[in-house]
């Protein structure tokens, strides 16, 4: 991913034990009011709660994961070497990251600058991604889903299923 500045930042986020007592599987398609407000599926919000965590995403896409999860991601940064780059990787993730709440309807409000960068107008793909929710622009993930049909080859995982 590159930043104004040029450098080049990666992070890779993974869950250990304890992160990842449920998961999200599916998808569902919704559409941003006017408020630019989106109702949250009732299968995915049991999963995320009323607080959430709001993150931008390495690929053009926003991630939702439900605080105790988020926590968990954070809790395994005390475990890196304390060196520079680190801090500055931490901090970088830290920044892309915010919390919203859910209503009483269920919906959350998404900041303009942040549907903007997942390239969001109004129509939005929700997918569950085993700890997260993946939000999406809908045209964006079905043309992903139509090149992956494709080429079913490359969408073929390295485990037998």
């Amino acid at each position: 991913m590159e930043l104004d500045s040029g450098a080049r930042f990666y992070f890779f986020l993974f869950s250990g034990k304890g992160a990842h007592d449920g998961m999200f599987l599916g998808e569902s398609f919704n559409t941003l009011d006017p408020a630019k407000r989106l109702i949250i599926p009732m299968r995915f919000r049991e999963g995320l709660g009323g607080e959430i965590v709001l993150l931008k995403a390495p690929d053009p896409c926003l991630y939702l994961y439900s605080t105790a999860r988020f926590e968990a991601l954070l809790d395994q940064f005390d475990s890196l070497p304390d060196t520079g780059m680190n801090e500055q990787r931490i901090r970088y993730f830290y920044s892309r990251a915010t919390e919203v709440s859910v209503d009483r309807t269920g919906r959350i409000v998404l900041p303009q600058d942040w549907l903007a960068y997942a390239g969001i107008t109004t129509d939005v793909a929700m997918l569950g991604h085993r700890n997260r929710v993946e939000l999406w622009d809908a045209e964006t993930y079905r043309q992903f889903l139509r090149e992956a049909e494709e080429t079913p080859d490359a969408m073929r995982l390295p485990v037998r299923l």
